[in-house]
Parts: C-alpha cells; sequence; structure tokens
C-alpha cells in the first residue's frame, strides 16, 4: 500500500497523513499489507525524499487509488494550475486548503502546515483504478465543474475524465449541482 501525500512536519503531529492513516486504517486490520509506503515528511532532504518515493511508486503500481476532492477540485496537492503532467513534487498549499486543514484539525495559522510532498496528476492517473470521494456541499462546485466542466488544469481532477476506470463516490450534497444524473 502506498499513499497519495504527506505534510512537511514532524509525522506525530495530529495533522499527518502518517498519524491518520495508521489512528484510522493500518492499526486496526488485523492483517497487515506486506508494504505500507508511506512517504516521510519530516526528513530534512526534501528531494531525497521525492527520489526515494518514486522508486517506491515504480516499483509498487498502484492497482487502486483513492483520493478525495478538494474543495477547489485538488487533488492531493495538486492545486488549479498544476500540469496534468506532473510527478512526484513538493508542493505549496493554496489558501482554501490551508483554511481546510486548519478546520478539519482545530489548528492555528501558525501550527497550520503549507506545504505537502504529493504524486502529481500523471501519477495518479497511472492507477489501474482512481476511486474519488467527497461529501457536503461545500464541495458541490468542485465535483460539477469535475464532471461538467472543460477538462483544464484549472480544475485538476477534471483529468480524471480522461481515465478509463474512475469511480465517483458522493452524497446528495456534493451532487446537489450537478445537471444530470450519473449511474
Amino acid at each position: 500500500m502506498t499513499n497519495l501525500d504527506e505534510y512537511i512536519a514532524q509525522r506525530d503531529q495530529p495533522f499527518t497523513v502518517y498519524t491518520y492513516m495508521h489512528k484510522k486504517f493500518y492499526d486496526l486490520i488485523p492483517t497487515q499489507p506486506k508494504y505500507i509506503g508511506l512517504i516521510d515528511g519530516s526528513v530534512s532532504d526534501i528531494q531525497g525524499e521525492i527520489h526515494r518515493y518514486s522508486e517506491v511508486l515504480r516499483q509498487y503500481p498502484r492497482d487502486l487509488q483513492i483520493v478525495g476532492l478538494g474543495v477547489n477540485a485538488h487533488l492531493g496537492a495538486n492545486e488549479p494550475g498544476t500540469s496534468f503532467t506532473s510527478r512526484l513534487f513538493l508542493a505549496d498549499s493554496v489558501e482554501s486548503t490551508i483554511q481546510s486543514t486548519m478546520s478539519y484539525h482545530n489548528l492555528s495559522r501558525e501550527e497550520a502546515p503549507t506545504q505537502m510532498i504529493t504524486m502529481g496528476l500523471a501519477d495518479i492517473m497511472e492507477a489501474k483504478h482512481v476511486l474519488v470521494a467527497s461529501s457536503g456541499v461545500r464541495k458541490a462546485q468542485a465535483v460539477k465543474d469535475t464532471l461538467e466542466g472543460p477538462i483544464t488544469e484549472s480544475c485538476p481532477a477534471s483529468i480524471l475524465r480522461e481515465h478509463p476506470n474512475v469511480t465517483f463516490i458522493m452524497d446528495e450534497a456534493a451532487a446537489s449541482l450537478l445537471s444530470k444524473a450519473y449511474a
């Protein structure tokens, strides 16, 4: 198992992907995966970590890539304007993402992380199947833009419409702005 991204922060922080995945998933399953590949955002050599994790992605191709849809249609830390050809990289978070992280984790501005190492959009597109989850009315515009707007780098998730095997899972609130029904 590999992960999509990680904040630049000490691993034991409550908001890190490392902490979240262990608390909500890895520590709860009785049979551990053969391999758990996590990005380490606490290292001092970020470029070295990007190189190391790029090798992990080459060694362990993804059958299933699970992503959450961001409020601005970002995937991982692929914010609007990120190239569709992007590969694992250090990303600066935009303000809406920082605010979401602050709200979700009850962080002050000073505590909130502002950078992540993230798979690029080309990395995400290499998975055999992509599962996209979104919920809540605050994601409704991103869902509409992703599924019904133009395929453009200003809407990073729109590239998924070019993938041969994508499943979108959303609640009624997230789907509330769609102009047609999807099955």
